[in-house]
């Protein structure tokens, strides 16, 4: 028995796998026409890895990746994915709970944009929202500098899960 629990710590130190059951509170995507689930990262949660949404029209690719900083804050990030250097986004609306959050006249964060195989990558990030209540249901819209509006939304959500992390991450 001792053999087993050595020869199993021993594969798992030289993989680099860490993995152990936790909960996540979090912004479970609802997908819609022309939408897909992303993930935010390669590693983490597993029942909870999609936690995020993207659209794509025209060439234009759109990410949404809110979460919570603490318990009553909300933080999100935005990728835009365009041939076009001049693309840029838009912050429209952000509404939880049928309350809006954001500032008509609040813009969004640019935090690095670079070209990658003819496409630049562009990063956003929002200012911090303070949620007044139990953040339930959300709703982020975004333009893009064609006109073009994308809605998002997403629902509060407590998901069992495990988490594996890995030196390869």
């Amino acid at each position: 028995m001792f053999r087993k629990l050595v020869s199993v710590s021993l594969i798992t130190m030289l993989t680099g796998c860490v993995l152990y059951p936790t909960t996540r509170d979090y912004y479970k995507p609802i997908v819609q026409a022309g939408q897909e689930e992303t993930a935010s990262s390669g590693c983490g949660y597993h029942k909870a890895k999609y936690d995020a949404l993207e659209q794509t029209v025209g060439g234009i690719t759109v990410r949404v990746y809110p979460r919570l900083s603490s318990e009553k804050t909300l933080m999100v990030n935005f990728g835009l994915e365009s041939s076009q250097d001049s693309d840029h986004l838009k912050l429209n609306a952000v509404i939880s709970n049928d309350v809006q959050l954001n500032e008509e006249s609040e813009s969004l964060t640019l935090t690095s944009k670079y070209l990658h195989d003819g496409v630049y990558r562009t990063w956003y990030s929002s200012n911090a929202f303070q949620l007044t209540d139990n953040p339930n249901q959300l709703m982020i819209s975004v333009s893009d500098s064609h006109g073009k509006t994308y809605q998002f939304m997403f629902e509060f959500t407590t998901q069992s899960d495990i988490y594996y992390a890995s030196i390869n991450c």
